[in-house]
């Protein structure tokens, strides 16, 4: 008799930032009147674990079939011999029982006629479905991305941190409040994680985005502050002053505040207070003055005492500072602590749209980094492909696919220029941690 073996994958959801769950389904089919695994059975069992890899097994239902030929209780006891036939190849590979759920359906259940061969054939089968934590490159992310800086504070005294990357965070006395509501006086942990480059948002799982539109960003922050473990929050009325050390001009630049769905979609949407960005512009004695500039008007100016101590001004003027090391200051305020970026909405008129060919047994998150703007859009499913919609275009691009499964890395990239519609095809190959760094920090 003609053997049929058949493996489905399933993927559903949108990326998210860190790891979502979702449902992938095996099947493999039995010879009449057996529950003994095939060697084609069994490699496709194998194949299919390797995909979804063992650590990431939430919970697997293991259900047997059978054709209509024989009793219903015949039938019934087959279909049973036929799930414990499969649970004990997982068994031996160490997924553990309490995890497989064993469902015995006999005849009642067939996805083709039993009046033909070939219909009986699809019936005599064992269905796996396995909710799994959907593996992407977080992991990795976390080892090569941006750094969480931590610092100790007194939560009665004006807090001041000063990240690596240039960042400078400053906190008012007695801001700090617990989820009570209660001012925090006592020692106070605060956390601070700086996305300044491209390669930080793409190792981050980040975007330029809110809804649909495209954004332009002067960087991006995590601060978060502690108590003795419980998160701590700004009290209303207050607010935290953030400095950014950017790549990008201030003019049009509005702060938006990381808003994540409970299916783990990550989005900006603007903030509704202190929304205000200023640039440095000049430092005069020792201070500096910060512009607020919209459609290149001047709206009005804050003084400021400097110079920031860690990026070593020394005899440079600020003019000289900026022309040396393309770097600019954005001073913006916030209301809430957690995700915050400083952006403005992309002028461009996006109506492109990009299809991405690539494996999706990788879960892999492929981003679009723009060349001439500091944006990064981030894909998602469209059935078996990776979807952009309001892509600019006329647009240099770089499209670059990431994953990370059972602790190797994978990448693939491709340069082009957006048209109206249009379609690529990426390959991903194995890279090591090291290169890997390498080659995200050369898109900078």
């Amino acid at each position: 008799m003609r053997k049929h073996i058949l493996l489905v994958l399933v993927f559903t959801g949108l990326f998210s930032f860190g790891q979502s769950q979702t449902t992938t389904e095996c099947s493999v089919q039995f010879e009449t009147n057996s529950s003994i695994l095939s060697p084609e059975s069994k490699s496709t069992l194998e194949e299919w674990l390797a995909s979804i890899g063992p650590k990431n097994i939430v919970s697997m239902s293991i259900s047997g079939h059978t054709d209509s030929d024989g009793t219903d209780h015949y039938n019934q006891w087959l279909s049973k011999r036929r799930t414990e036939s499969v649970k004990a190849f997982y068994d031996q590979r160490n997924i553990q029982s309490r995890m497989l759920e064993l469902a015995p359906m006999g005849e009642s259940a067939p996805i083709a006629d039993n009046e033909s061969e070939s219909g009986k054939q699809n019936n005599r089968r064992v269905e796996i479905l396995a909710e799994v934590t959907q593996p992407t490159y977080t992991e990795i992310g976390e080892k090569l991305g941006p750094v969480t800086q931590s610092f100790k504070a007194s939560g009665n005294e004006p807090i001041q941190v000063i990240g690596k990357g240039g960042t400078e965070v400053i906190i008012p006395a007695s801001a700090l409040v617990n989820e009570s509501g209660l001012v925090v006086i006592g020692e106070v942990d605060i956390e601070l994680t700086e996305y300044l480059e491209k390669s930080d948002f793409l190792f981050g799982g980040l975007h330029t985005q809110s809804g649909d539109r495209l954004l332009e960003t002067g960087g991006t922050v995590l601060v978060e502050a502690f108590s003795n473990g419980e998160k701590l929050k700004l009290a209303k009325g207050q607010k935290m002053d953030i400095l950014f050390a950017s790549r990008t001009a201030g003019d049009g630049m509005e702060i938006f505040n990381g808003v994540t769905s409970e299916d783990g979609v990550m989005d900006w949407s603007q903030a509704k207070q202190f929304g205000a960005v200023y640039e440095a512009v000049s430092l005069e004695d020792g201070f500096i003055r910060y512009t607020r500039i919209k459609d290149g008007v001047v709206e009005s100016t804050v003084v400021r005492e400097g110079p920031i101590t860690n990026w070593k001004l020394d005899s440079l003027t600020m003019t000289e500072y900026h022309e040396q090391t393309e770097m600019t200051s954005l001073m913006m305020s916030s209301s809430k602590l957690g995700w915050i970026n400083c952006d403005r909405f992309s002028p461009a008129e996006q109506n492109a749209e990009l299809l991405v060919n690539v494996d999706t047994a990788y879960h892999p998150s492929v981003f679009l980094v723009f060349n001439d703007i500091n944006s990064v859009m981030r894909g998602y499913y469209w059935d078996k492909e990776i979807k952009f919609q309001r892509i600019p275009f006329n647009k240099d691009v770089k499209v670059v696919a990431l994953s990370y499964v059972n602790e190797q890395a994978y990448y693939a990239m491709q340069e082009l220029t957006t048209d109206k519609i249009f379609e690529v095809e990426l390959a991903l190959a194995p890279i090591s941690e090291y290169d890997l760094k390498k080659t995200l920090k050369r898109i900078n």
